[in-house]
């Protein structure tokens, strides 16, 4: 009889503890994301803003069975990639993009997901100069909305979790090709 009051109770903490995690964790699917990259932010600008060189660098696009279409004028807002994979559209459309006369501070890209409904999330893209030519670029993506009792899962799975990974790989990318290491097509 004490083994299942053992029980219950350790099943009961775990649940609440695990309850409160899901509570305190973020309602967004949001992953940030920084890498130093030796180059400017309007050579990196160019990268992101103009659909054709995703192609290069963004994952998703590298297939070309699953790119669409490309519309619109590069660096203009309404500029859009349209991927079609398995039958879900995924749209990105360049919303805005932030600059001086010196440097490029901010590009916002929608991305929308025609699936059972649509979908919404975002891709922002900051740029911060440093030193000697690097800029520091911060790629932040909101995917959605999180079930609540998967909220707890992701706060867990961080270092795991694939928009993460996803990042991660978009930055490295673009490193790589603005560095010389991948060879840009559209040169």
């Amino acid at each position: 009889m004490n083994l299942k009051r053992t029980y219950l109770w350790v099943v009961s903490t775990l649940s609440g503890a695990y309850l409160l995690v899901c509570a305190l964790s973020q309602e967004k699917y949001v992953s940030i994301q920084q890498k130093n990259i030796n180059a400017s932010s309007e050579q990196l600008a160019g990268l992101i803003a103009d659909f054709d060189y995703w192609k290069q660098w963004y994952p998703d696009a590298m297939d070309t069975t699953v790119v669409d279409s490309i519309v619109g004028f590069p660096f203009n807002v309404g500029h859009e990639l349209t991927l079609n994979r398995h039958g879900v559209e995924e749209r990105f459309q360049l919303k805005y993009m932030l600059s001086d006369s010196s440097q490029v501070d901010e590009i916002f890209i929608q991305r929308l997901i025609a699936r059972d409904g649509q979908e919404k999330g975002w891709m922002k893209f900051s740029f911060k100069e440093m030193e000697r030519g690097n800029t520091q670029l911060t790629l932040e993506m909101e995917q959605g909305n999180i079930p609540f009792l998967f909220r707890g899962m992701i706060a867990m799975m961080q270092s795991t979790n694939p928009l993460v990974k996803h990042n991660v790989l978009c930055l490295d990318r673009l490193d790589r090709l603005i560095n010389g290491e991948m060879g840009l097509i559209n040169e």
